[in-house]
């Protein structure tokens, strides 16, 4: 019978056997992190299955990540414009700030401007950037709850 041994990456609970083969990363129950972790290879086909990637498993283990919350694995994939990051609650934005310089009367500042961790849609009033509705929702940690997806 196989020896087991607990490996603690960060806050992910790894279980390794006496041969060395590493079964899919655990959170420790009720653990919250907000550590972006690489995707251990172990995670790959999960990933490809929660995002409907179609892609090499390299490519899917560098472009996705994963963190902890509440005891859970969550997997976010990087894509084109996907910030994994916490998102962005600020009311105030430089970027939609200097656009609505140049854009004094624009109804929407894009997303390349105002940033794409962003949680609202701006527009200026005068050459002032303002917040308008909230577009994202924010999860209890504060990332974009859209992006993540639960491992389990």
């Amino acid at each position: 019978m196989a020896r087991l041994l607990a490996v603690s990456l960060s806050c992910i609970l790894c279980i390794v056997s006496a041969e060395g083969a590493v079964a899919a990363p655990t959170c420790p129950a009720g653990v919250s992190s907000d550590k972006l972790e690489p995707l251990p290879l172990s995670l790959v086909e999960k990933a490809k299955t929660l995002f409907g990637l179609s892609m090499p498993d390299d490519l899917v283990q560098r472009t996705t990540l994963m963190r902890c919350a509440d005891g859970t694995v969550m997997m976010c994939n990087l894509g084109a414009n996907l910030p994994c990051g916490k998102a962005n609650t600020s009311q105030t934005s430089a970027g939609a700030t200097a656009w609505c310089h140049d854009n004094p009367n624009a109804n929407v500042v894009p997303a390349f401007a105002a940033g794409h961790d962003t949680i609202y849609l701006w527009h200026c009033d005068n050459g002032i950037a303002k917040p308008g509705k909230q577009i994202e929702a924010v999860d209890k940690r504060g990332f974009v709850a859209r992006y993540w997806k639960r491992a389990e």
